[in-house]
């Protein structure tokens, strides 16, 4: 079973009075929320994204540009800019300008937007020496994810869990976590699918798919030589039978 929770996450510094920079990360598919570092009530408002124009704000009317029409929201009052369905090509530098009491302010943000983490994959190793098993876990990601076990009596950071014989229970049920910044993935292994060496359902269906091809192949081979097998002896039957019959008139 897997479960899927969205992160926020942004780093700000300010390099000098009324400019700010901050780094900001968004996973695909998601929504995020830039916020400029403001006092006061915004009477004008620029959003730029790597010098194009996102939004316009004068005071009385907004409007949007580009890919972002109709994907991105304003605050009034505090300048924050909200962009729904993220995907790669909205990374990149977003610059507000906001004119408050006619003095502008100029905040930076670097968004970067991940890909989603996929389920993480579990398998399972048995020493039949000393029945000690190891579970490990695995997710294939554009970035370098942390790793958490937790069970019966276990929170673990890392891939790989070691659970002794004395320590094993066959309905003991671990939970590896894997996150990064923008989110994180969950997926429960019972241990007494290690226990009786069943596979891993993500790691069968590819196996069984595969079998699958195979046979079908196989299948279709078999077919094919018996049904040219059949015509050349239909063909060599009929030159048969038309040597025997000039034989014969001969």
């Amino acid at each position: 079973m897997a479960d899927v929770k969205f992160l926020v996450y942004f780093t700000c510094f300010c390099l000098y009075q009324d400019l700010v920079f901050c780094d900001d990360y968004g996973e695909s598919g998601n929504k995020i929320t830039l916020t400029p570092s403001i006092r006061g009530t915004p009477e004008e408002i620029l959003w730029t994204h790597n010098g194009n124009k996102v939004l316009e704000y004068d005071g009385k009317q907004m409007e949007t540009y580009g890919s972002f029409k109709d994907r991105v929201d304003l605050d009034f009052e505090t300048g924050q800019l909200t962009i729904r369905k993220l995907n790669n090509q909205d990374s990149g530098t977003y610059q507000s300008d906001i004119v408050i009491s006619k003095k502008v302010h100029t905040s930076s943000n670097t968004l970067t937007v991940w890909d989603a983490l996929p389920e993480p994959l579990v398998t399972c190793e048995v020493n039949e020496t000393s029945n000690v098993k190891k579970l490990f876990c695995s997710v294939e990601s554009q970035t370098q994810p942390s790793y958490e076990w937790s069970g019966s009596d276990v929170k673990q950071p890392g891939p790989t869990l070691v659970v002794n014989e004395q320590e094993e229970n066959l309905n003991s049920v671990y939970t590896c976590t894997v996150k990064n910044k923008v989110g994180s993935r969950t997926t429960d292994f019972n241990l007494q699918d290690c226990a009786t060496g069943r596979a891993n359902p993500a790691v069968l269906v590819p196996v069984l798919i595969v079998i699958l091809l195979l046979i079908i192949l196989f299948a279709v081979l078999t077919f094919y030589f018996y049904r040219r097998k059949r015509q050349q002896c239909k063909c060599h039957e009929k030159i048969f039978n038309i040597s025997q019959s000039k034989h014969i008139f001969s």
